[in-house]
């Protein structure tokens, strides 16, 4: 499979969040963890796109 990205996410455990528990990077060849994302966060990044567009 040919892709640049693949990450691993999981809910934490009130389910209101996912954090990612592994992402590679295939032109870095780098691996991360660790980022949390909240249904608040994604939401006010979706507003932001909006109000650019």
């Amino acid at each position: 499979m040919n892709v640049e990205r693949v990450g691993v996410w999981i809910f934490n455990e009130d389910r209101n969040a996912i954090i990612c528990k592994d992402l590679y990077e295939s032109s870095q060849r780098t691996h991360s963890a660790g980022e949390m994302l909240t249904e608040e966060r994604h939401l006010n990044e979706k507003i932001r796109e909006t109000e650019a567009a």
